[in-house]
C-alpha cells in the first residue's frame, strides 16, 4: 500500500482508495482531525471525502454529478471503506458504470458487471482482474508486462496455459496463454489505457481484453461468447485440456451454449 500522508499520531492516508486517488492539496490535519478528498481519474471529480477524528472516521462517497451516494461512519478509515464496499453493486453502481463506459471506449475491451461480490479489500475496495489472451509469451509481451508492473498500474496474477474453443460448423481448439493481472478499481481506467496504447490487444473478438472483479473471475474456468459474425460460439478455457478432462470440458462447453 502506497501511503500519501501520515498524521502526527500515525494514522495513514493511502495514495489510492476505492474509486479515487488522493488530492494532496485537500489534506488537512487540524486538532486531531484528518480530512482528504479522493478524485476519480475519469471524471476528475471528488468521489470520496474522508473526515477522520480521533474517535471515528466518516467516509462520504459521491456520484460524479456531486450528489452523495453513501455516508459511512466507523472506527477508522479501513473499517469505513470495507463497510462501504460491502454495498457496491458492480451491476448498478454509477461510479462503476462510468468506469466501464470509459474503459470500453478505449478499444477491444469487455467489462463484466458481476453485481454484488463477497470479498472487499483495503484500500482498494474491489480488485479487478484483467485477462488477456496471448498466443505466445514473446519479447513484445514480456516488455509490455514489465512496463505495466514498473508503472505500478497492475500486478501479475498468472500466466496460464489455456485454450480457445470455437464451434461454428465444426469444433476447433487452439492453444494459447491466458494472462491475468490484478488492478485496484481506482486504476482500472489508467491500466486499460496502458493496454490500449501498447497495442497488446488484438482486433478480433476472441483477442479482447476481459475485465472482471477478481474473486468472480477466479471462480470461473470457462467463458463462453457468441462469435462476432453471430454464426457460432467460442469459449476461453482457463485450464489445460488433457485426456482425463477432455470429455467433461467439451460437455461443459455445450451446456454453456444453451445458456447464451
Amino acid at each position: 500500500m502506497q501511503i500519501a500522508y501520515t498524521s502526527q499520531d500515525g494514522r495513514k492516508l493511502p495514495h489510492s482508495m476505492g474509486y479515487g486517488l488522493i488530492d494532496p492539496l485537500s489534506i488537512i490535519e487540524n486538532d486531531g482531525t484528518l480530512e482528504a478528498n479522493y478524485i476519480s481519474e475519469i471524471s476528475n471529480c471528488v468521489v470520496h471525502k474522508v473526515t477522520w477524528s480521533l474517535k471515528s472516521c466518516q467516509l462520504e462517497t459521491f456520484n460524479s454529478n456531486g450528489t452523495t451516494a453513501r455516508l459511512t461512519v466507523n472506527r477508522d478509515l479501513e473499517k469505513a471503506l470495507l463497510y462501504d464496499a460491502m454495498s457496491w453493486d458492480l451491476g448498478k453502481d454509477p461510479l462503476y458504470s462510468e468506469a466501464s463506459n470509459a474503459v470500453t471506449g478505449l478499444g477491444n475491451i469487455l467489462v463484466m458487471h458481476p453485481g454484488k461480490t463477497e470479498l472487499n479489500y483495503y484500500p482498494a475496495g474491489k480488485l479487478m482482474m484483467f485477462i488477456l489472451p496471448v498466443k505466445k509469451l514473446d519479447h513484445a509481451y514480456l516488455r509490455f508486462k514489465q512496463d505495466l508492473i514498473d508503472k505500478k498500474l497492475a500486478g501479475l496474477f498468472m500466466e496460464q496455459k489455456g485454450h480457445y474453443i470455437e464451434f461454428t460448423k465444426e469444433l476447433t481448439i487452439q492453444n494459447l496463454y491466458l494472462v491475468s493481472f490484478i488492478v485496484p478499481i481506482a486504476q482500472m481506467h489508467a491500466a486499460a489505457k496502458h493496454f490500449a496504447a501498447a497495442g497488446i490487444i488484438g482486433p478480433d473478438k476472441p483477442d479482447r481484453l476481459i475485465i472482471d472483479e477478481a474473486n468472480s473471475m477466479r471462480t470461473k474456468h470457462m467463458r463462453t461468447f457468441t462469435t462476432k459474425e453471430g454464426d457460432g460460439y467460442y469459449a476461453l478455457l482457463f485450464q489445460e485440456l488433457t485426456k482425463q478432462n477432455y470429455n467433461a470440458v467439451i460437455e461443459s462447453f455445450l451446456i454453456n451454449l444453451k445458456k447464451l
